[in-house]
């Protein structure tokens, strides 16, 4: 009888035509449902930027350059959000399917994975919009449903469709480096285990290293006019500091003339930034409006510090409201904004889009608006999933499938960490692929049992 090679890989299943059947059927039913829900997909005044950028090449690094991209290369064949909108869509989908296939190859678990992730009320919420933190989210998703894929059945061509993915999702955020690290360093794992070789982290740190550094290159080259993200967030935390001690601590270039505490009362919130720069009769100084010079960048930062150090307790009151804001139940009287955006915002000369008016977008949105403030629709529960889920992870990460659900729970607290302290404000979106990323590994280590560990990168052997 001849042999035959088993997966390189314990614990994952052979592939079967039936495994791949009913998780692919759950994840043509999301796409088609978000589709009929949300088509060509909800533009906010950040998206719409990004497309007058990709039509007009006037471009700056106040957003990373994925989505802009994107929009630049789908604009000559289908202008306008649509063709983003269902890439991003496709490429969520299919690594669910991915995943889902290539950890399971029971039915009803299968489906289960991909229906409960896809449809969870964040996941409604977030991939309706054409979002560069939707784009962050749906690529690592497809990442790592192709490098799962790459553990159970070999061969380059799911390492590169990862390589592509991953490099989109390091375009789409600043801040994407941390949700990278953990799946660069799984998929270096994975090779280590399919090629023998006894060190993967160094190649992971890498292969990390090159995403993030080529990703950080692309925004500096593709961008005309160049922002920083400080003075935004600085200047928010010497408003905070400034409405706690009653002493306004606020450089007197970044005010205008006659600036008080009572006036900033009325402007700061704990929820967004804007707002500080909007509500002022005096006028603060906008650092989105244009560049700043780098001398102004410098004081700032010196002011900023001072304030911080002399007033440590105030400045932290502020980020522990910021964290609860992003994390928490959203207050009825916040902006709909927060959680998501109903609407086809204009920008310049960019085309009219008509929204959604369908019966299926209108009940969809009636449901989402009743539970915008409840913790259906809150970072919380979902980071809590993530967190219960992490010492079963731990337990089963001997397989490809467990080290995957742990992978992908560590990426989701790494990537949350720094955003109460980078964040300009609390939208839900921010939060999107932690959210997602805890949901589908807590799946991901409830379906994989737990096994034996394997022989160290031992070269798999064929059976009789």
């Amino acid at each position: 009888m001849p042999s035959r090679t088993p997966d390189a890989t314990r614990g994952v299943p052979p592939r079967r035509a039936t495994a791949e059947f009913w998780p692919a059927l759950a994840a043509v039913a999301i796409v088609a449902f978000l589709c009929t829900a949300y088509f060509p997909g909800a533009l906010s005044f950040d998206a719409a930027y990004q497309w007058w950028q990709a039509r007009s090449g006037e471009t700056s690094d106040i957003q990373a350059p994925g989505l802009m991209l994107l929009f630049r290369l789908v604009e000559p064949v289908w202008p306008g959000p649509a063709m983003p909108f269902l890439i991003h869509l496709t490429l969520f989908a299919a690594g669910l399917w991915l995943i889902a296939g290539a950890a399971t190859r029971r039915r009803l678990p299968a489906m289960a994975l991909v229906l409960v992730t896809g449809l969870a009320p964040m996941s409604v919420a977030l991939l309706g919009h054409v979002w560069s933190d939707v784009g962050l989210l749906a690529a690592l998703v497809f990442t790592a449903g192709a490098l799962l894929r790459h553990a159970r059945d070999g061969g380059r061509g799911w390492l590169i469709a990862a390589a592509f993915a991953a490099a989109y999702a390091a375009l789409c955020r600043h801040n994407a480096a941390p949700a990278l690290l953990p799946l660069a360093l799984y998929a270096t794992w994975i090779h280590a285990r399919r090629a023998g070789r006894a060190r993967f982290v160094p190649l992971g740190l890498a292969v990390f290293a090159v995403l993030t550094a080529g990703a950080g290159l692309a925004t500096r080259l593709l961008a005309r006019e160049h922002y920083s993200a400080l003075p935004g967030l600085a200047l928010w935390d010497l408003a905070a500091i400034s409405v706690e001690t009653r002493e306004l601590v606020m450089p007197l270039d970044t005010i205008g003339p006659g600036l008080s505490v009572e006036e900033l009362d009325v402007a700061y919130v704990p929820w967004a930034n804007v707002p500080l720069f909007e509500r002022t009769r005096s006028g603060v100084r906008n650092p989105y409006a244009v560049p700043w010079p780098e001398a102004d960048i410098v004081a700032l930062r010196r002011a900023w510090a001072g304030a911080v150090i002399a007033h440590p307790g105030a400045w932290l009151r502020h980020r522990l409201r910021v964290t609860a804001a992003l994390l928490g139940n959203r207050d009825p009287a916040w902006p709909e904004m927060l959680s998501f955006v109903d609407a086809e915002t204009g920008y310049r000369d960019n085309p009219p889009v008509e929204l959604n008016h369908g019966a299926v977008h209108g009940a969809v949105m009636a449901i989402l608006r009743d539970w915008r403030c409840g913790p259906l629709l809150a970072p919380w529960p979902y980071l809590l999933i993530g967190l219960l889920a992490l010492p079963v992870a731990w337990h089963r990460c001997r397989s490809p499938v467990g080290a995957l659900a742990l992978t992908l729970i560590a990426s989701a607290f790494l990537y949350a960490a720094p955003l109460p302290v980078i964040a300009p404000s609390a939208e839900l979106r921010y939060l999107g692929w932690s959210c997602v990323a805890c949901l589908l590994g807590a799946g991901l280590a409830l379906t994989v049992k737990a096994e034996p560990a394997a022989p160290r990168y031992a070269t798999p052997r064929p059976l009789p």
